[in-house]
């Protein structure tokens, strides 16, 4: 059944954003969590949601979709509009973030090419540094030079780890 005909029966259900939690692509079916007020609810979904939106079935991703609720079933995914964010962007919120304010810390590597490096801190872990910190802050990947010292804060208690928020030039 496609969408237009799904319209013309005259289901309706919610629009939601939910994450792909789980896809067998041996069953063509998988599960979407969403949220509905406090409850964390799921549907299942089958590939030809996702290929009727021309759009792989990731899982991990988050999606705008279109829920079905069915009486005495589950409720079941009948579109998928956009896939929002990938599994590689998609990061939990962390229980428990802080900062320790704005630091001196000592550029250990950055690689251009994985768009990644880390700072070095005494007697603590190293810190990651990400591209999108680099360019949110306008300093210039070519200034990212090894053993230069920034100033740079750091989120503790983020699910990788420690992780560069800021960064600036030390004057």
């Amino acid at each position: 059944m496609t969408w237009t005909e799904r319209r013309k029966t005259g289901n309706t259900g919610l629009t939601v954003v939910g994450q792909v939690r789980s896809f067998d692509p041996k069953t063509h079916k998988g599960m979407i969590e969403y949220r509905e007020g406090e409850a964390v609810l799921s549907a299942v979904v089958y590939e030809d949601a996702f290929t009727e939106a021309q759009l792989e079935p990731i899982q991990g991703a988050l999606v705008s979709c279109h829920v079905l609720k069915r009486p005495g079933k589950m409720a079941k995914v009948n579109m998928v509009f956009a896939i929002l964010s990938r599994p590689d962007k998609v990061e939990p919120e962390p229980e428990e973030v802080r900062s320790e304010g704005i630091i001196k810390a000592e550029l250990r590597w950055f690689n251009t090419k994985l768009k990644y490096g880390f700072f070095k801190r005494p007697n603590k872990p190293d810190v990651f540094l990400f591209i999108d910190t680099v360019e949110r802050c306008s300093i210039s990947v070519d200034a990212l030079v090894p053993e230069r010292v920034f100033l740079i804060e750091i989120e503790e208690g983020a699910p990788k780890g420690p992780r560069v928020i800021s960064i600036a030039f030390e004057s």
